[in-house]
């Protein structure tokens, strides 16, 4: 749980310090590394929220981030079962 606590932190002072090629990979790798890191969604929105393009036309959407990692953890949760499953 404290390394959870500790990543959250990390990524939350990299989103408002370093550019978005270094936090959103990092992202994504917690993801992988963590089972069910929910709290990217809560970052994605973040990100979204802070420097999203605020575009409202027809079919944009407000936070694609957000929904880009909510798809991704629905991708990534059978994949990573049938992962730990052969070993």
């Amino acid at each position: 749980m404290i390394p959870r606590i500790v990543t959250f932190f990390i990524l939350l002072l990299a989103i408002g310090t370093m550019p978005f090629w270094i936090y959103m990979p990092a992202i994504v790798v917690a993801l992988m590394f963590f089972p069910f890191y929910f709290e990217a969604i809560i970052l994605g929105f973040l990100v979204d929220v802070l420097y999203g393009s605020h575009i409202t036309s027809g079919l944009s959407f407000v936070f694609p981030f957000t929904l880009f990692l909510s798809v991704f953890i629905i991708i990534i949760l059978p994949i990573r079962e049938r992962l730990r499953l052969g070993y």
